[in-house]
């Protein structure tokens, strides 16, 4: 598994040109939530690996889909060999950017609204999305969050009929990140 993240960290890595303005995480957080009448499902990961280039705005996410950690043990045997086939598809990616990011000086101390639009690849499947989100300077640290739904319908994730009413259509998700300047 460390090997998968080393070599997802190293394909990010080849779209950034380096500088004093690329920051980095490698324990970002993203969280997830299908709710239902019948059952809540949530699940937390904190190995995401993400880089953001606060010049161009450019922005790349990876997460290895095994990562996620459920409150129920069902739920994640369920997650990662029915729903996402994670030994077929290990790893969920975003490549985007920030639009307009020269409107907006992130190495300024602050709080600002943004707008992200780029491709999410779930499954082997991907599709442009645009998310709004917030994202707070401090002094040394770039945090970065958004919430949005994703239909899993995009995804072609299919749930049974036996448990359809247990899995929302659409899944909450929550991303947190508190990037760090990024020191070769």
């Amino acid at each position: 598994m460390n090997k998968l993240f080393a070599l997802i960290v190293f394909i990010i890595l080849g779209h950034f040109s380096f500088g004093q303005n690329v920051y980095f995480t490698r324990n970002g957080h993203i969280y997830f939530i299908s709710e239902t009448d019948a059952i809540d499902i949530d699940a937390n990961n904190n190995q995401v690996a993400s880089f953001l280039d606060i010049t161009s705005g450019k922005l790349q996410f990876a997460v290895l889909i095994k990562s996620f950690e459920f409150k129920l043990a069902t739920a994640k045997e369920h997650f990662n060999e029915s729903y996402m086939e994670s030994e077929k598809y290990p790893k969920a990616t975003f490549k985007g950017e920030i639009i307009g990011i020269g409107n907006i000086n992130l190495k300024n101390i602050g709080t600002y609204p943004v707008i992200v639009k780029g491709e999410l690849t779930l499954r082997g499947i991907t599709k442009i999305i645009e998310v709004s989100g917030e994202i707070t300077v401090t002094d040394g640290e770039i945090n970065a969050k958004s919430e949005f739904n994703i239909p899993i319908s995009d995804y072609n994730i299919s749930v049974p009929s036996l448990v359809e009413h247990r899995v929302a259509k659409q899944i909450i998700v929550k991303v947190d990140m508190i990037y760090l300047p990024y020191n070769k």
